[in-house]
């Protein structure tokens, strides 16, 4: 049985214009909004999470187009 860690530069989403999308949902790297700036990668080391106020429990964003955890 192969076990697959993922590395640290192993981008497991994108964010653009305050959304946050799954590698699926993703905008073309080179969209560019009025401002000049383009989608940017997520890595898997980077901490993409919600903290519940009332839990302080981490909860995953979900993607703005498809609704799936971004992990």
């Amino acid at each position: 049985m192969n076990n697959y860690a993922r590395k640290a530069w192993h981008v497991i989403g994108h964010t653009w214009n305050g959304a946050a999308y799954c590698p699926d949902c993703a905008p073309n790297p080179d969209t560019v909004n009025r401002h000049g700036e383009t989608p940017a990668p997520v890595f898997a080391v980077d901490e993409l999470y919600l903290i519940d106020p009332n839990t302080g429990e981490h909860t995953p964003y979900t993607c703005d187009k498809c609704g799936a955890e971004i992990e």
